[in-house]
This record gives C-alpha cells, structure tokens and sequence, in this order.
C-alpha cells in the first residue's frame, strides 16, 4: 500500500479508496514507515504504556506480601480463595 502510494504522490485518495482505507491511517503508517522503517509497521499493543490510575507499586507489593503469607487465613475462615498470581503479571498491570 506504502509503495503504491509513493509511486503515486498525487492520488493518495485513489490508494485509499482502493485499499479501503482512511487517509488518516494511510499518513500514519507512513510516517511510522519513515521513521522506523520496516518495524515501524508491525502491530503495537493498544494498551497505554503508563496509565495514572494504576495501583502503586507498594499497594502491589503488600497485596503480594499478604497473598503469599496470609492466604490461609482467609480460606480457613472465611472460605475466600485467593488465585495465585506471580508478581511479573502484576507489575505489568
């Protein structure tokens, strides 16, 4: 599509309508292709690299803390089971 699309400037309009695109997505794949090349165009998670509501990292270690050491506690007595889940999925979150 990018190289159709250089081959001729003039008629992005015609390039789109023929790959059924947006002109929008068209000039973002091909500014991402000008300045990362080929690995500009792979597919990219849609999830934020950061997100401001997250839970802070010392909440997610306590959580952990607990969960490693207490979980017992609350199965016995409160019949709550709790899933384990390892600290690298958590810090991804």
């Amino acid at each position: 599509m990018l190289q159709r699309a250089a081959e001729r400037p003039r008629s992005v309009a015609q390039t789109c309508r023929h790959f059924g695109l947006s002109r929008r997505v068209v000039y973002k794949w091909k500014k991402r292709f000008e300045a990362q090349g080929a690995a500009g165009l792979c597919d990219r998670p849609k999830t934020p690299h950061r997100s401001p509501r997250a839970t802070k990292a010392e909440v997610v270690s306590k959580i952990l803390y607990l969960r490693e050491h207490y979980h017992f506690y609350l199965k016995r007595f409160h019949h709550v089971t709790i899933a384990r889940v390892t600290h690298a999925l958590l810090s991804r979150a």
